[in-house]
């Protein structure tokens, strides 16, 4: 049990005061009497009785008691777990993060890190259920409780760390839901390398132990490729991180697809970030990489970042219509889209995304689908007719489709009427009907108009484009979608897929993970290596780019304080305050205060 507040303990002295009230108090009332002199010695009997009426005093017992309650509730006692080495079950959780590959002396700082883990379930006692889990880009628990020690050195010893940045707040809250941990140690072994914020909240029973030593790092901490607004020429921006008290001279290659196309030596001051922005005019290609040449320091990973200029695959989209001179217009002018117009649904053909514009759609279609006043077989809108419209329209603006949208200008003169499933979200409205929804379920990525083009002037509006972009965009998300882009390592990667259809996985390493979806959207999380990643389709190639390129990480030195001499230390950072009891105390009080009025009004 802890106390957020011991100075309200102080109540506790107000206790003697009663008691001298208790003690002094006496009750007169006039008597007439003949003499007094038999009154001194009754007088002297009583003041020898004054202890066992004490005792007796059941007032006082009561008020005393409602004292002691008053002042425990005023410390606001909160219940918590028992820390220490013999708890009935712990949690070792070990930073897999990017500078844990950060090398001191000959071994890696993962590797003391292990061993301290090792050192840690060798302390416990014997029947302590230990849980190991993982805090890198990617949290996860690795085995979870048991006593068997050879099976926790084993999975202590298979560990690896990532490329990517630690996530202390994801981990904390994995451990969370894991359920009621406040009896369960948990033992955070990391390099500190890091920074906490105020808002982390951090399981009941959490410490540190802390390896390694503050060392110098220089590193890629930032690298993207744009293009002028003129889109005359290529532009490479990169930023170089040098944490280090003495100043020093990199070697910067730029190169696309295997050959160089840039060498260039910056300089760089100590502690410094040093932005760099390196014309590539003439160039084109698809895979660009930016490293440090010859740079030989404790952490290797960062000294390289990667970027996918463009997505060798085209987004497939299939115009179901009779004719529509706004979509055609719109969507042929798309880049890397490959547009087929046809008045009738062909789902023999590899599609990513159906547009159906007022025609009769298919049963059981999958995949991602806009359907401007078409009704889908089982979909969520079941319509019931049509009613004119003659006010403005309102957006929802939570809503990723309605980024940067105004339809406040837009006209429409009539929309069709009808139920809209509960699973769906408005994205756009008149009233109570709505004209734009949204709807997800399995195998179906579904945006509905309830009303046509030609119904309306939206397509005559400058927010169309804007709308329309937003709708591709959410129905058909890629990780190249902006031109020219890399994710960093943990980030989850939307990926367009056939549904149906094995797609393969090509990690930077050469593992490989098959896939195999109903829908044409795959999310990958597995983003924990740096370099470049192949997706082979039966029908496609796509490549993307994760890189690390983060300052947090690449800066090795401890990010707050630890005590040496203990080697076990608490983040600062928001506890997890425990369950409070004060509200119970403070109910004795009441009860005991009632008690006490009772019992004096009756002796009255």
């Amino acid at each position: 049990m802890t106390l957020l507040n011991p100075s309200g303990l102080f109540l506790l002295l107000s206790i003697p005061v009663i008691v001298l009230l208790h003690l002094f108090r006496q009750e007169r009332r006039r008597q007439e009497v003949s003499s007094l002199f038999l009154w001194r010695e009754v007088s002297d009997q009583q003041s020898r009785r004054i202890r066992p009426q004490l005792l007796r005093n059941v007032n006082l017992l009561l008020q005393v008691l409602a004292v002691v309650f008053a002042a425990l509730a005023l410390a606001q006692p909160n219940l918590t777990g028992t820390a220490g080495a013999g708890a009935p079950k712990m949690i070792v959780l070990v930073d897999t993060s990017a500078s844990m590959a950060a090398v001191e002396g000959q071994v890696t700082r993962l590797e003391l890190a292990k061993n301290r883990a090792r050192e840690v379930v060798g302390r416990s006692r014997r029947d302590t259920e230990i849980m190991i889990a993982t805090a890198g880009p990617l949290p996860a628990v690795v085995q979870g409780f048991t006593t068997d020690r050879a099976v926790l050195y084993e999975v202590i010893r298979a560990l690896e760390s990532q490329d990517g940045p630690g996530d202390l707040n994801a981990a904390a809250e994995m451990i969370r839901s894991l359920g009621n941990m406040r009896e369960t140690d948990v033992v955070f072994v990391t390099d500190a390398a890091f920074a906490v914020s105020e808002s982390t909240v951090l399981p009941g029973q959490f410490r540190t132990e802390r390896v390694g030593t503050a060392i110098p790092n220089r590193a890629i901490t930032e690298f993207r490729l744009r293009r002028r607004f003129d889109g005359s020429v290529l532009e490479a921006y990169v930023e170089l991180g040098n944490f280090d008290q003495t100043a020093t001279t990199l070697l910067l290659e730029l190169s696309v697809d295997g050959q160089t196309i840039s060498r260039r030596e910056v300089s760089v001051g100590p502690d410094e970030i040093r932005p760099l922005a390196v014309d590539l005019p003439g160039v084109s290609g698809s895979v660009f990489e930016a490293r440090l040449v010859g740079n030989e320091d404790a952490l290797s990973a960062d000294d390289a970042a990667f970027s996918v200029a463009s997505s060798i695959r085209p987004l497939r989209v299939q115009l179901v219509t009779k004719g529509n001179y706004f979509l055609e217009s719109i969507l042929s002018v798309y880049p890397d889209v490959s547009l087929t117009i046809t008045p009738t649904p062909d789902q023999s053909a590899r599609v990513d995304l159906f547009v159906l514009d007022g025609v009769d759609a298919p049963a059981g279609l999958s995949g991602s689908i806009l359907a401007i006043a078409t009704a889908m077989p089982d979909g969520p809108f079941e319509p019931l007719g049509f009613q004119p419209i003659n006010r403005t329209v309102t957006v929802n603006r939570a809503h990723p489709i309605s980024a940067n949208l105004n339809l406040s200008d837009v006209t429409i003169t009539r929309a069709m009427t009808g139920v809209l499933s509960g699973r769906s979200l408005v994205v756009a409205a008149v009233g109570e009907i709505p004209l734009i929804y949204t709807h997800t379920r399995d195998g179906v990525r579904l945006v509905g108009f309830t009303f046509s083009l030609a119904d309306s002037d939206l397509g005559l509006r400058s927010s169309f484009p804007i709308l329309m972009n937003n709708i591709v965009t959410w129905l058909a998300p890629s990780p190249q979608e902006t031109g020219i882009a890399s994710v960093s390592a943990g980030a989850v990667v939307p990926l367009l897929v056939t549904p149906g259809a094995p797609v393969m996985i090509t990690y930077p390493s050469g593992k490989t993970t098959e896939y195999v979806l109903r829908e044409n959207m795959l999310l990958f999380r597995d983003t924990v290596e740096a370099g470049i990643y192949t997706v082979q389709g039966m029908d496609f190639s796509d490549l993307f780019a994760v890189t690390l390129a983060s300052s947090d990480e690449s800066n090795l030195t401890p990010r707050f304080s630890a005590d040496e001499s203990s080697g076990a230390t608490e983040i600062a950072g928001t506890r997890d305050p425990g369950r409070p009891i004060w509200q119970w105390l403070t109910a004795c009080v009441l009860l005991l205060l009632v008690a006490d009025w009772i019992i004096w009004a009756r002796r009255t």
